[in-house]
């Protein structure tokens, strides 16, 4: 029982104490709340930040699986950025440069069809010309 009169006794001047000090200056206080303040901003423009990112990341993803779903059906992409033909004797290549990746439609008598790639896939038939 002595060892518990001696802890709350104690805690009581401790209590006493931090009662006494933030009655004489409250400076302490607002010296306390200046960094958090510092930190909420930084942490809504990193928040902001974060957000950006995440919307342009899902609009990216967005239009690459748009126009990978329209070269699966045998169309043309929507979202094309430089669009290049190369002819050969047997006929066409046309390719599309994407936000990422390449289309390429060939249009040649060996074989025909549409391909989508990474950005740094190159026409099959570069190498036979």
């Amino acid at each position: 029982m002595k060892d518990e009169n001696k802890d709350s006794a104690l805690i009581e001047d401790q209590e006493n104490v931090l009662e006494e000090v933030l009655e004489q200056d409250d400076s302490l206080v607002e010296e306390e709340f200046i960094p958090s303040v510092k930190g909420k901003r930084r942490s809504s423009i990193s928040r902001i930040f974060n957000i950006i990112l995440w919307i342009l990341l899902i609009v990216w993803i967005a239009i690459c699986l748009i126009d990978f779903i329209r070269v699966k059906g045998n169309q043309d992409p929507r979202f094309c950025i430089n669009k290049k033909t190369v002819t050969y004797s047997d006929g066409k290549v046309e390719s599309c440069m994407g936000l990422g990746y390449k289309v390429y439609r060939y249009e040649r008598d060996s074989f025909s069809g549409l391909e989508f790639g990474p950005f740094w896939s190159k026409d099959r038939t570069a190498q036979n010309k």
